[in-house]
């Protein structure tokens, strides 16, 4: 990583964890291609992936279109539904693993 005097992405993360006193780094499946686990650990800092799977609701029209904004959700079937599909479909990793 050029300026800031940071060697690569993973030490600039662990500055951050550092500056606000985290012990723990949570990412989503995408930055999979960046995060180095074992670096971070070896900066006595653990990991977690955190992931979402889409849930299936009802629309208002035939089929279901997966991946919609969470507007589509909320007019389909309204805020306590969407609320507990949500949570459903949150999913973390194991501490300093890949997610499976």
């Amino acid at each position: 990583m050029s300026g800031g005097g940071y060697d690569s992405k993973n030490s600039f993360l662990a500055s951050i964890c550092k500056a606000v006193g985290a012990d723990t780094y949570l990412s989503n499946e995408g930055s999979k291609a960046y995060v180095d686990i074992n670096f971070l650990n070896s900066r006595k800092f653990n990991h977690l992936y955190c992931g979402y799977k889409s849930p299936i609701y009802t629309q208002t029209k035939a089929g279901f279109e997966p991946n919609l904004s969470v507007l589509d959700m909320l007019f389909n079937i309204g805020a306590k539904q969407s609320r507990v599909l949500i949570d459903d479909g949150i999913y973390f990793s194991q501490i300093n693993k890949e997610l499976e």
